[in-house]
């Protein structure tokens, strides 16, 4: 899967940013969105812990690969 990845333009764990703080926001944005609009249309309280559950740890895999600690 990883190879399929790297050819739909998706880059290595390592790769670097100039504006790393654009793709942050930009994932914040598209994720927090995406979640919103998931509890908006009424998500099941299972179906919510289990996005809550992955939006945690999503987010921390992100902070830990970008060696990122805060805005």
């Amino acid at each position: 899967m990883r190879t399929a990845s790297r050819h739909q333009g998706i880059p290595p764990p390592d790769a670097t940013f100039p504006g790393l703080h654009g793709v942050n926001l930009t994932l914040a944005t598209v994720i927090f969105g995406t979640v919103h609009d998931a509890f908006e249309l009424g998500v099941t309280d299972v179906e919510g812990d289990a996005l809550r559950q992955q939006l945690l740890a999503m987010c921390q895999a992100n902070l830990q690969i970008g060696g990122h600690s805060g805005p």
